[in-house]
């Protein structure tokens, strides 16, 4: 009567050979171990990143919807009104017309409209 042999796994000496082996498997496991979390802490900024964008539009988006207004690009003039000293800058919108704002017209304004070229002749 036999029973067939069998692998077990076993505690077992390694020479100093198999030491200097599992060394060197050792710091190239440590290397790896180093890129994995540079690459985690890649990817979570990433989706850190993601995340605050989508949370950023999600707000922007409610806040139109709530409000029935958002921010958007619109071209604006300067116009000059008034005359003598109650002459003012007056930006207004292209598209409505509406003022966006106003301040008063320099010395420096009226003296580069008499000389637009920037010389004095």
């Amino acid at each position: 009567m036999k029973r067939p042999d069998e692998d077990h796994v076993l505690l077992c000496e390694i020479t100093e050979e198999d030491a200097l082996e599992r060394g060197d498997q050792l710091a190239a496991v440590v290397a790896s171990e180093v890129v994995l979390k540079a690459d985690r802490e890649k990817a979570a900024k990433t989706f850190k990143d993601r995340e605050d964008f989508i949370k950023d539009e999600k707000l922007r988006l409610s806040e139109a919807i709530r409000t029935r207004k958002e921010d958007r690009q619109v071209l604006c003039s300067w116009f000059v009104e008034g005359v003598g000293t109650a002459m003012k800058w007056v930006l207004r919108r292209t598209d409505t017309k509406r003022v966006i704002s106003s301040e008063p017209v320099t010395a420096a304004d009226r003296q580069s409209s008499l000389f637009p070229s920037g010389g004095t002749n």
